[in-house]
């Protein structure tokens, strides 16, 4: 398997919205006996179906159009992991991503590959990990503000009070 880097780019109505650079590499599927009524689930062989290594994301959700480009070919309806840095985390996340739509262009003079993905699954291990380092900066952020809230203190008894009446 080798890695590869891309950019992930993200559409809205046509218009460029958001890029970020991903690293990225091919998956190789291996078919598994689909699950007869009645019967109890097949034993998993690995790979991206592996229900121990990915949640699988609902595929009713919209995540945008998103679009993979980079310097080397990928065919329709091939799996792609994708590997994201969170920089907010320094943590990576990896995403399956099944590709929907590909097309070739030309930049500079060089050829260039989109494709348009469809996510599948996200990683268990990256996206527990970067969850437990956002709950762990809220509460942080939250212990900040409690530390530093200004309290109002009630004013000095001899002070003068103003009060408003609506007319």
């Amino acid at each position: 398997m080798s890695e590869k880097t891309g950019w992930l780019e993200k559409h809205n109505k046509g218009r460029l919205v958001s890029m970020v650079e991903v690293k990225y590499h091919r998956v190789k599927i291996r078919k598994t006996a689909r699950k007869k009524k009645g019967q109890p689930p097949p034993t998993s062989s690995g790979g991206y179906r592996d229900e121990s290594l990915y949640y699988v994301l609902d595929k009713g959700t919209n995540y945008g159009e998103m679009q993979l480009t980079a310097g080397s070919v990928f065919s329709k309806n091939e799996i792609i992991e994708l590997e994201l840095f969170v920089s907010r985390h320094k943590a990576k996340l990896r995403l399956l991503a099944k590709v929907k739509k590909t097309e070739t262009f030309h930049e500079l003079k060089r050829p260039l590959f989109r494709g348009d993905l469809q996510f599948a699954a996200v990683n268990k291990h990256d996206f527990e990990n970067i969850k437990s380092l956002e709950e762990q900066r809220l509460r942080e952020e939250t212990a900040f503000k409690n530390a530093h809230q200004v309290k109002s203190e009630p004013p000095p008894p001899n002070s003068m009070r103003l009060t408003f009446k609506r007319g």
